[in-house]
């Protein structure tokens, strides 16, 4: 190489020379192990020595040849043992390959000598699904009929409270406007859906007469909120609402079934404890329901509306203590309803400010 540096050069050399030189070793080493198995061969072939000295094996030389062969056919015989004892030799010391497990097969591709993969571990996770939340679908408007000339003066009615607030609260109870405030006329639900579009007609109020049911008829509509059936269904089941253990609990159960409807339900219940034709056992059968439904539900979803409808019951039950005119029947229909009132009050059912006003009312 021109122009390389000399040192360079002299580091090649001295490569080189360190390579010769292990080459000539492993020569000389192996050499050294042919001349020393060629020994053990002899040795292999040689007659072992007698106990009274050295002496001949019969037919047989020192060398391990008969002693009748040719002189001349000895060296060749001895070559051609030796170069199947260098064969056999040169078989021991090959090597092996590689083992059997990482040999390719046949027309494929050979195992891979890393060890086994560990099988990957499935984690569940502890964390429950998230609840699905059925939203109830409110129900269509059913905008109620009204005359014509009734439905242009609603509406123009509607349209002068929009524009001017507060025009409807000043306007007279009484004449053309009547209608406009009874709740009981189409007009007023015409209007009130004018001024908000989610208002819906409620349904017509709960009366005493009608079918009545004891038993729950198959086919019943199941859990969830309650539709014009249910409130069929439920209306019957007041209507026949006894004293005993099985009638207040089947219509528990309805109740505590579809607490989507709450509100409503209790809207009947409260109109059905008020009405003043009702018999006084049935009464207090639809307050044991109010109790029974506080006590086996743990949600505000009964318990709010009841707080806010109670003082209107209690109402009605002091004028139904004042009508009795034999002093004993009513000292009967007080104490039955303290009674209630108390166990609401041991259980914790509703606050206590609503029981005290409840036994005011009847004590009066």
């Amino acid at each position: 190489m021109d122009g390389s540096d000399p040192r360079l050069e002299h580091v090649f050399k001295s490569k080189r020379q360190l390579e010769k030189e292990r080459e000539q070793a492993r020569a000389e080493q192996a050499e050294r192990e042919t001349a020393a198995a060629y020994g053990s061969f002899l040795e292999t072939f040689a007659p072992l020595p007698s106990l009274a000295g050295p002496s001949k094996a019969p037919g047989r030389s020192r060398a391990g040849f008969d002693d009748d062969e040719a002189p001349a056919e000895a060296p060749k015989r001895r070559g051609r043992q030796m170069d199947a004892f260098l064969d056999e030799l040169k078989h021991a010391h090959a090597d092996p390959g590689p083992p059997r497990s990482h040999r390719p097969a046949r027309g494929g591709r050979g195992r891979s000598a890393s060890p086994p993969r560990e099988p990957r571990r499935r984690y569940r996770s502890r964390t429950p699904p998230p609840a699905v939340v059925r939203e109830r679908t409110p129900p269509p408007r059913v905008w109620p009929v009204l005359e014509a000339a009734q439905e242009k003066f609603v509406r123009a009615v509607a349209d002068k409270d929009r524009d001017h607030p507060g025009f409807l609260d000043n306007l007279p109870r009484d004449g053309k406007f009547a209608n406009l405030f009874n709740r009981a006329h189409p007009a007023c639900h015409f209007l009130n859906m004018l001024r908000d579009p989610s208002y819906v007609i409620p349904p017509p109020a709960f009366t005493d007469d009608g079918d009545a049911v004891n038993s729950d008829p198959e086919g019943d509509e199941g859990e969830g909120p309650i539709g014009k059936a249910g409130r069929d269904r439920f209306a019957a089941i007041l209507r026949g609402l006894t004293t005993a253990r099985e009638s207040v609990a089947r219509a528990m159960a309805f109740a505590i079934e579809h607490t989507a409807s709450a509100d409503e339900i209790v809207e009947m219940i409260v109109q059905s404890l008020v009405i003043a034709e009702t018999p006084v056992p049935r009464k207090m059968a639809r307050l044991y329901l109010v109790g029974d439904i506080l006590a086996n539900t743990h949600t505000a979803a009964y318990r709010t509306p009841f707080e806010q409808r109670l003082p209107e019951v209690w109402a009605h039950f002091g004028l139904v203590a004042n009508a009795f005119t034999a002093r004993m029947r009513r000292g009967v229909f007080v104490s039955g309803v303290e009674r209630v009132i108390d166990g609401w009050s041991s259980s914790l059912l509703v606050q206590e400010a609503i029981l005290d006003e409840g036994r005011r009312a009847i004590a009066m």
